[in-house]
């Protein structure tokens, strides 16, 4: 994915992994933007306390990641 920084964003991981999601795997995983410049990954459990999300990953505006 490249980072034009057009996109929205929430650094609420609730919000984030349900509005904002660049990408979504329903019951695996989500990946959603929570600045201009980071992205985080949403990892889904079968229980909700068992749920968890990454630290952010950097992404300077107009670069390339492999996900």
């Amino acid at each position: 994915m490249q980072n034009f920084g057009q996109h929205s964003f929430s650094t609420n991981p609730v919000s984030g992994r349900t509005k904002h999601h660049l990408i979504k795997v329903d019951e695996s995983f989500a990946v959603w933007y929570d600045s201009k410049t980071s992205f985080r990954i949403y990892v889904f459990a079968k229980n909700n306390w068992e749920e968890t999300f990454s630290d952010p990953v950097f992404l300077p505006l107009n670069d390339w990641v492999n996900i």
